[in-house]
């Protein structure tokens, strides 16, 4: 780093001289004269206000300032540390002097030389037509044509990297709708950009996979909104620092939000979750053709958020395929147990979601506890909204006391007030994961047990669809979710409801098995006939509200309820219950009879 030199004026100048009226300089002055007057007056002209001293050039070996005529010196700025006030002002004052010194060295230059400083022309751009392409830009500004708009629409998706390209409508966050064709370069064919999220990602971080425009609004999603199966499958927290340095993980996780946020935002397959899916499935490809090669944590999570991203999708045919391949690489590594931490949580919820699907026990063996739970949390349920009514109903009074159903609602009831948001600053969020993953086993193992009453299925089957949305807070619009409850539907047989109506408690249970369903299929036409039979029940107990006494929170409260996930669901399905009860927008409150 070159050396700052300032200006510096030498000794004082010499009085100007004065020239006698007329007199001239001559253009020869005799040996041992004094210099012109000319030099002198130079010596020490003024330019912009500012007095310039030009220093000695007789002496080579004085370097107290920087010649004017030799080559411009530069300062670098380092930063090795976080930026404080008085970093951040020492390296502000040092960029102004050397501004300053750079435009004094120019003037005093001018000055000797007469010629002003000129820059070198900056680097020659190529030639712009070189990326003109059939992708139109947005600063056009030209009317469309519907023939043209037609016949792009007609026109079959081209092809690249294996990936289809596909001509989709997206509804914008500002309300309007654009045709846009996808092409790879908008979601992973760009440089890397310098971005940072919330001090999440360092802005000099290199990631494994380049990432476009929508591919950086994804990491934006994943990084400050994504919250399925936070608690559930990455309780360390450290999930990231694999992604951001394997390629097919990347891209697998990027699939997997894009999902989530399709899901929120009601599109279907959008072009970028397209693209993720296809590079996470041929890089998989690769390294499935190196023979020689060990199967990696990475390469096997990467295949399970493939499976689970196509079953919350609802396309189970090929989720079954890539399971298949999954359980395969499971096996060659050693079993599920030959996995650790956040790859065997990933494993194990795919197992769980496809067993769910196909109704039927978890093809891999339970884990075993490494140690008992030691967080009170976990033991006792916590003093929440959730857990203030004292009337909670006991399972072992209609289901006995050896039912299985039984430990299962407990630990509902349990997790429910563990991950209730007053409660997340004391969670041990390790322990409450492996409760999560003994909770699911067990509710997944009653698919296929011969002794479950077939009139306690459908309480098993709302509590899973109760797991999923408020454990592992899968989207409500997710495919899986509408799969089950139509599952719910049909186990809810004239038989069955009969037998739940037998008395006042089991109808407590039927009102929180149906409003479970009509919260998961919100949106579809299933929630019709569950908003039905819940209306009716209503009439039947006489629920006429939602809050007070025998209020619809209160009886839905005495089962298991979250009041903070469920608050706009609750008042939701209300409206809906009450739309077949309304005269002239007044409730007929003599429709209601009965009580529990």
């Amino acid at each position: 780093m070159a050396e700052a030199h300032r200006l510096q004026l030498r000794d004082p100048p010499p009085a100007r001289v004065r020239l006698s009226g007329g007199s001239k300089a001559k253009a020869h002055d005799v040996d041992g004269a004094d210099p012109s007057p000319r030099r002198s007056a130079l010596s020490n002209k003024n330019i912009n206000n500012f007095k310039i001293a030009i220093p000695d050039t007789s002496n080579p070996t004085d370097k107290s300032d920087p010649s004017p005529l030799g080559p411009r010196t530069f300062e670098f700025v380092t930063i090795t540390s976080q930026p404080s006030t008085i970093t951040t002002s020492g390296t502000s004052k040092q960029v102004r002097t050397q501004a300053m010194r750079d435009y004094l060295r120019k003037q005093t230059k001018e000055a000797i030389t007469g010629v002003p400083e000129i820059l070198p022309p900056p680097v020659t751009l190529e030639e712009p037509s070189q990326y003109k392409g059939r992708f139109k830009l947005n600063s056009w500004t030209h009317k469309a044509k519907t023939k043209s708009l037609n016949t792009r629409k007609a026109r079959p998706g081209d092809v690249e990297d294996g990936v289809v390209s596909q001509e989709i409508v997206v509804q914008r966050g500002n309300g309007g709708v654009e045709d846009r064709e996808w092409q790879a370069m908008n979601a992973g064919r760009l440089p890397n950009s310098v971005f940072s999220i919330n001090g999440l990602l360092d802005p000099f971080e290199t990631l494994a996979i380049q990432l476009g425009p929508d591919s950086e609004n994804l990491l934006v999603h994943y990084l400050n909104t994504y919250n399925m199966n936070s608690v559930a499958i990455n309780p360390e927290g450290d999930f990231f620092s694999y992604v951001k340095i394997d390629p097919v993980l990347f891209h697998s996780i990027l699939y997997m939000v894009a999902l989530h946020y399709d899901l929120r935002n009601g599109v279907q397959d959008s072009a970028v979750c397209l693209y993720h899916g296809g590079e996470a499935i041929r890089i998989v490809n690769e390294r499935l053709a190196d023979v020689n090669g060990v199967f990696s944590d990475q390469t096997i999570g990467a295949v399970a958020m493939l499976v689970n991203k196509e079953n919350l999708n609802g396309r189970y045919e090929l989720s079954q395929i890539h399971m298949k391949g999954l359980e395969m690489m499971v096996w060659m590594r050693g079993g599920i147990q030959s996995l650790k931490g956040v790859f065997r949580r990933i494993v194990t919820w795919c197992d769980f979601c496809y067993s769910t699907v196909w109704d039927a026990a978890p093809l891999f063996p339970r884990i075993p506890p490494t140690s008992p739970p030691t967080t009170l949390s976990l033991l006792l349920p916590l003093h929440s909204p959730s857990y203030r009514n004292q009337d909670q109903l006991n399972p072992t009074t209609i289901f006995g006391p050896s039912s299985r159903v039984i430990s299962i609602i407990t630990n509902l009831r349990t997790l429910s007030s563990s991950l209730d948001p007053a409660n997340m600053s004391t969670l041990n969020r390790l322990e409450v994961s492996t409760q999560i993953y003994n909770l699911e086993y067990d509710i997944v193992l009653l698919n296929t047990s011969p002794d479950l009453p077939k009139e306690i299925y459908p309480l098993k089957i709302a509590a899973q669809l109760y797991f999923w949305l408020v454990i592992r807070e899968i989207p409500p619009s997710s495919q899986i979710l509408i799969t089950v409850a139509q599952r719910l539907q049909n186990s809810l047989g004239q038989e069955v409801m009969g037998w739940w109506l037998g008395s006042w408690e089991r109808r407590a249970w039927l009102l929180w098995i149906f409003f479970i369903g009509a919260v998961v299929s919100n949106g579809r036409i299933q929630r019709l006939w569950f908003i039905q039979e819940l209306g009716k029940l209503c009439r039947l107990v006489g629920v006429c509200e939602i809050e007070g006494s025998g209020g619809l929170r209160e009886c839905l409260g005495r089962v298991v309820l979250q009041d903070i996930f469920f608050e706009f669901h609750l008042r939701a399905v209300w409206e809906d219950v009450m739309l077949p009860w309304e005269v002239d927008g007044q409730l007929n409150e003599g429709a209601f009879v009965g009580n529990f």
